[in-house]
C-alpha cells in the first residue's frame, strides 16, 4: 500500500491536530449516545425531546439490526492481518440507520462490541469500531432526506451524509484512535487501514445501496415500519432531527407520504372553532384505498357533535386522527388538516394534546390502569406531573360528575360495565380537556348503562362547557342530546345537519347498509307518508313522538 499519506500525517503539527480531533469526536460519539439513551437528541434549535417510543418493535428492530450487522462480520477477506480486511456486510451500517431510524443505528453501532465478545475479539481497539460507526449511522438517520430515489435530492442527500461525511469521521476516528494507541504504526493507520475503510465504507455502499434501499424501502414503508412513519415529525423530536426548517416549514421535516401541504401549529381559525378538518384524506399502509376520503368539517366550542354511519365508514379513523395519534403513532398516508384546540395535529405531539384532547375508545378496559378507581383517575395528571394536592381536589369532584361518589377505593376489576366506562371519562376529564371525542362509548352496554353514559356527557357538555364529539350507532340518544349529527360512509361525510334534518332523511338511512332511523322517526316518516300526520309534526325525539301519537290516537288535531 502507498504510506504517502500515512507519512504525511506521521509527525508535526498537522498528526497533533488529526489526532486532537479523532479524540474529539470518540468524546462527541460518547455525548451522543448519553443523550439519546437519556431521551434527547440534537437539532438545529439545540437539544430536544427525541420522542423514542421503546415498544416491541423497536426492540425488535435494534435486535435484527444487531443480528444481521454481527452474523456478516466474518465474512471478511484479510487484507491487513490482524485489523481487518475487505467486509461486503459494513456497508449494510447507513442503509439499517436510514431505513430504522434510531433503532437500526443503535443495532449496528452497539454490534461491534458485542460481536468483539461474542468473538473473543474484544480489545482497545474494539473502542474505535464502536465509537467510530457512531457516526456511519447517526449521521445518515439523522440528516439524509427520505430515500425515495426516484428524487435527485434524496439520492445527494444519502451519498453525502451516508457515503461521504460519516465514512470521514469513523476514518478519523478508527486510524486516529489506533494510531493514538499504537496498535498501529502511524504510516499503516493513515495509509493501508484508511483505504481498507474507504473500500468498506465508502466504495461497496455506493454500489449496493441504492440496489438495497429500492427494493428495502416500498416493502418498509408498505408495512409502515419504516422509521419517519413511526416517529413521525413533530418540530422537537427524532423525526425533525437536523431537517426542520420553521415551524411554518413544519412539512418538511414531515415524511413525504404526510406532507402536502405547508401548515403551521397554531391555526388562524383557532379562535372560532374548536375543530377545523380540512380536505382529510388517510390511507393505512396495506389498504388498497382511502379510509377517510375528502373529510371536511367544523365544530364550535360547547356543541355535542354526534358521528354515526355503518362500520367500516372510517369514523374510528377520523377519531385516531382528531387526537393526534394520526400521523403520529399510526402510520399511513395523510392528506389535509386538522385542527383542535387551535393546534394543528400535524405540528404537535399526541402528548402536547393531552391536556387538551381526551379520547374514550369503546371498550373501558383497553383504558383502565389503575387497580383502583383513584390511581386510575391519578395515572394521566400524574405523568404530567401534576402537583399531588391538584390531582387529589379533582377527584372527588369529578367522580361525583360521573356518578361514581364514594368510589375512589374501588377495586377497577370489581365494577360493572356501566361503571367502567364511567371511571374512563373521569380519568379523560381529569386532565380538564376542552374536546372529549367518544368512539362508541355504549357500544358494550346495555340499555340502561347507555342512558347513563349520554346522561352524563350532555351533562358535562352543559356544565363544563366540554366540546363533544361521539361517534355512536345508537341513534335514539343520539337524536335526543345532539346538537347535530354527521353521517359517514365509505370514508365520506354524505350528511350533516340537526337530529330533526337528518333523520327525516329516510331514503339516506335506507340506501346506507348497516345504519338505521330511531324507531320513532321510522313510524313517524310511514305516518307522513301516509297523510296522517304533517311534516311539521315529525320528530326524532321519543317525548315529542309519544306526545303526537298520543294526540293521533285519541283522534285531536294535533
Amino acid at each position: 500500500m502507498n504510506h504517502g499519506l500515512g507519512n504525511l500525517v506521521a509527525t508535526g503539527p498537522l498528526h497533533q491536530i488529526i489526532i486532537g480531533l479523532s479524540l474529539s469526536s470518540m468524546v462527541m460519539a460518547i455525548l451522543i449516545w448519553v443523550l439519546e439513551f437519556s431521551g434527547w437528541t440534537i437539532s438545529r434549535r439545540g437539544f430536544v425531546r427525541n420522542n423514542m417510543n421503546w415498544d416491541a418493535t423497536t426492540v425488535a428492530l435494534i435486535a435484527v439490526s444487531a443480528a444481521i450487522y454481527i452474523a456478516g462480520r466474518p465474512i471478511q477477506f484479510q487484507l491487513l492481518p490482524g485489523v481487518g480486511g475487505l467486509n461486503p456486510t459494513l456497508s449494510l451500517a447507513p442503509i439499517l440507520a436510514v431505513l430504522f431510524g434510531l433503532p437500526g443505528a443503535i443495532g449496528v453501532t452497539f454490534s461491534m462490541p458485542i460481536g468483539d465478545t461474542l468473538s473473543g475479539a474484544l480489545t482497545v481497539g474494539s473502542a474505535a469500531g464502536f465509537l467510530g460507526h457512531t457516526f456511519l449511522t447517526w449521521i445518515p438517520y439523522k440528516l439524509t432526506r427520505e430515500p425515495d430515489f426516484k428524487s435527485a435530492k434524496a439520492v445527494f442527500s444519502f451519498f453525502l451524509w451516508a457515503v461521504v461525511v460519516g465514512p470521514v469521521f469513523h476514518i478519523l476516528v478508527v486510524a486516529g484512535w489506533l494510531d493514538f494507541t499504537h496498535l498501529l504504526p502511524t504510516a499503516v493507520a493513515w495509509s493501508a487501514l484508511v483505504w481498507i475503510l474507504l473500500v468498506n465504507h465508502t466504495l461497496i455502499p455506493s454500489l449496493t445501496a441504492p440496489i438495497l434501499i429500492q427494493v428495502l424501502y416500498p416493502f418498509l414503508k408498505a408495512r409502515g415500519i419504516y422509521w419517519r412513519d413511526r416517529f413521525r415529525a413533530n418540530g422537537t423530536g427524532v423525526s425533525a432531527g437536523f431537517e426542520s426548517r420553521s415551524i411554518n416549514g413544519l412539512v418538511e421535516a414531515l415524511p413525504a407520504q404526510a406532507a402536502d401541504s405547508t401548515t403551521s401549529v397554531v391555526s388562524p381559525l383557532a379562535t372560532d372553532f374548536e375543530v377545523v378538518v380540512d380536505d382529510l384524506r388517510f390511507r393505512y399502509p396495506t389498504a388498497s384505498e382511502d379510509s377517510l376520503k375528502g373529510i371536511s368539517f367544523t365544530v364550535e366550542r360547547g356543541q355535542f357533535v354526534g358521528i354515526t354511519g355503518p362500520s367500516g365508514a372510517g369514523k374510528s379513523t377520523l377519531a385516531l386522527c382528531l387526537r393526534g395519534l394520526i400521523p403520529h403513532v399510526c402510520s399511513g398516508s395523510l392528506r389535509g388538516n386538522v385542527t383542535v384546540c387551535g393546534l394543528n395535529t400535524r405540528g404537535v405531539r399526541p402528548a402536547q394534546l393531552g391536556e387538551k384532547v381526551g379520547l374514550v375508545f369503546q371498550d373501558p378496559e383497553a383504558q383502565i390502569i389503575g387497580l383502583t378507581v383513584e390511581e386510575d383517575l391519578a395515572f394521566g395528571p400524574a405523568n404530567y406531573e401534576w402537583p399531588r394536592e391538584k390531582i387529589l381536589a379533582n377527584l372527588s369532584s369529578l367522580l361525583d360528575s360521573v356518578r361514581l361518589h364514594g368510589a375512589e377505593k374501588r377495586e377497577t376489576f370489581s365494577l360493572s360495565g356501566g361503571q367502567k366506562q364511567r371511571v374512563a371519562i373521569a380519568s379523560a376529564l381529569m386532565m380538564s380537556p376542552r374536546l372529549l371525542i367518544f368512539d362508541e362509548p355504549t357500544s358494550e352496554l346495555d340499555p340502561a348503562g347507555k342512558e347513563e353514559v349520554f346522561t352524563i356527557v350532555r351533562d358535562l357538555c352543559n356544565r363544563l362547557d366540554v366540546t363533544i364529539i361521539m361517534i355512536e350507532h345508537a341513534v335514539e340518544q343520539l337524536a335526543e342530546f345532539a346538537d347535530r349529527i354527521i353521517f359517514m360512509d365509505h370514508g365520506r361525510i354524505v350528511a350533516d345537519d340537526t337530529p330533526r334534518a337528518l333523520f327525516r332523511n329516510v331514503d339516506l338511512f335506507h340506501r346506507t347498509e348497516g345504519e338505521r332511523l330511531p324507531h320513532v322517526a321510522e313510524l313517524l316518516f310511514l305516518l307522513m307518508k301516509d297523510g296522517l300526520i304533517s311534516s311539521d309534526q315529525f320528530t326524532p325525539h321519543e317525548d315529542e313522538a309519544v306526545e303526537v301519537l298520543s294526540r293521533l290516537l285519541q283522534g285531536s288535531d294535533v
